[in-house]
Order: C-alpha cells, then structure tokens, then sequence
C-alpha cells in the first residue's frame, strides 16, 4: 500500500502548546489585560460570598415600572429586566463574558427577547439571584390586580410581593 504525502501549508499560526485561554479571547478582552479575575467563576466566588448585590436599600423587593427602568441605563447604574424581573447588572458587567457593551445593549430595558436570543442556555435567574431588584410591573390602569400576593418563584429567586388594588376607573 502507497502512502500518500500531502503537502502542508506553511504555519502561520501559534504553535498548540503556547496557547492559553487569554489567546483564545474575542478582540475586546484580548485587548484589556484588566479582565484577569473576571471569569463566570469568579462571579460565581464573588456573588456566593455576598447577600445582595440588587443597591435596594431595604430588604424589600421594589416594584419596577418601565418607566423606572428606562433611568437605569448607564455603566455606574444598570437595570435590565428578564423574565418580569428587574436586575442590577451594574455588578455583573465586568464579569460579563461578551464585555460591558454587550450587556449594555440590555441596560434600562426590558430584555428577555434578546436575552433569549443570545443565551438559550443559560440561567439568569440563578446567575443573578443576589442582583433582584423586584418585579417589572404595568402601569396601565385597564388591568385589575387583586389584594393577593404577586409572586414570581424560580430557581434562586422567590418573591411575593403584596400589590395594591388596581381597577378601572
């Protein structure tokens, strides 16, 4: 049997043995060695080791209107919603994988479409539990809400919330 021999192009690129997950960046982190520290593992470690990250200053959970959530949208004061449930990412954005524009695009907004778009796979309301701000809420008077507890309950979070009576007028 004939063994062929096929020419190999010459190398161009880094040999395997000298590349490193720094390399193996987008452009934007490859060019801010200042991300060192700032994995999905270190967000984990970091918000494991703290109660709320959210800024409220009571233990209480807020109920946010969208017109709320529209004056959180710079990098010093970020909120973005997912699912009905208003976050603080302005913790998160130096840990984000994609980099603080990319999370950006989500800030003062209600963003599940585009969270969804982008990350099928993964579980924000776990990844953010500590960042919970409280619901997103209407402000239409033309729905009626009872004296019961709203509540969202998913992994990590659980909030009830007692809401007010709303009734058309």
């Amino acid at each position: 049997m004939k063994h062929r021999k096929f020419p190999q192009a010459p190398s161009t690129s880094m040999p395997a043995a000298s590349l490193s997950l720094s390399s193996i960046t987008t452009l934007e982190h490859s060019i801010d060695d200042s991300r060192q520290g700032y994995s999905m593992y270190d967000w984990n470690r970091f918000s494991q080791n703290l109660h709320d990250l959210s800024g409220r200053t009571s233990q209480q959970f807020v109920q946010v209107t969208a017109e709320e959530l529209a004056k959180h949208s710079v990098e010093t004061d970020g909120w973005t919603s997912v699912r009905g449930v208003v976050y603080n990412i302005t913790p998160f954005l130096k840990y984000h994988p994609g980099g603080k524009r990319q999370l950006m695009r989500a800030a003062g907004k209600e963003s599940t479409s585009l969270f969804n778009k982008v990350h099928t796979w993964v579980n924000a309301e776990r990844m953010l539990s500590k960042c919970v701000i409280g619901p997103l809420v209407s402000t239409s008077t033309d729905i009626e809400i009872s004296e019961d507890q709203t509540e969202i309950d998913s992994p990590g979070i659980s909030l009830s919330i007692p809401v007010p009576t709303v009734s058309k007028q």
